[in-house]
């Protein structure tokens, strides 16, 4: 028997990674490969925005580009070793409708369940915004419900961007499913750095630096929001200050 499993792990060592995404973006887990020189076959990415689908094809080249994961037959989609999703977290996000599960949009992750269970990847990577396992805790909690039926063991943790010497300060839930039948030793998350590239190395002060983007839309809303929530601290910020 153990002879048998050796020889299964090496079967799949010798071959290449069959990876597939959806929610896909921009499919920086494939750009993430290609740094790492991993050996992979990018199988299937599958998003609804059609420049997202325009950039996928001329970076990525996948087998197969889905166009929306809603009403997609099950026998459409080709088998796999490694997924990656993130549901649409505008569900989810605070800076979203934050109707969580209720949400068409955050029901969704059952359209990902549907692919782990009927195609049994050995590996599992879903990311989303930390409030998944807040405000919004059923979501976790399917994957929690989902996962051990499927026979997956797994491990979920939220990482923030500045703790891997990135200037940017943007948490996010990261959960790691592997197949239990694969799994060798333990799930294990990245160790964080001791330190980080401060931003003002990478883009230093200007004296034509704007308080607020020029346009009208969601990132003047999101900016306006920021200020309106330093304004309200005990100890006000004026973000409009130079010294700030």
């Amino acid at each position: 028997m153990a002879t048998s499993k050796r020889r299964r792990h090496e079967d799949v060592a010798q071959r290449l990674l069959r990876v597939g995404t959806d929610f896909s973006g921009c499919d920086m887990i494939v750009e993430v490969l290609k740094r790492l020189a991993v050996p992979h076959e990018h199988i299937f990415s599958c998003d609804n925005n059609r420049h997202c689908q325009a950039l996928i094809q001329h970076c990525h080249h996948p087998q197969i580009i889905f166009a929306n994961i809603i009403g997609r037959p099950i026998s459409e989609v080709p088998d796999i070793d490694l997924y990656v999703f993130g549901a649409p977290c505008t569900a989810f996000s605070p800076a979203g409708l934050r109707g969580g599960l209720a949400d068409p949009a955050g029901q969704l992750v059952l359209e990902a369940l549907r692919v782990v269970h009927h195609r049994r990847p050995r590996v599992i990577i879903c990311e989303n915004v930390p409030s998944v396992v807040g405000v919004h805790k059923g979501f976790i909690m399917l994957l929690e419900a989902a996962l051990p039926i499927a026979s997956y063991t797994w491990s979920w943790r939220i990482l923030s961007t500045a703790s891997y010497g990135i200037p940017q300060r943007r948490r996010r839930f990261y959960l790691i499913a592997v197949r239990s039948d694969c799994l060798q030793g333990e799930i294990q998350f990245p160790h964080e750095l001791t330190s980080m590239v401060p931003l003002t190395s990478l883009v230093p002060r200007s004296p034509r630096w704007q308080a607020l983007p020029p346009r009208q839309g969601p990132a003047r809303q999101l900016v306006e929001w920021a200020y309106e929530k330093m304004a309200a601290k005990a100890d006000p910020v004026n973000p409009f200050l130079k010294s700030v």
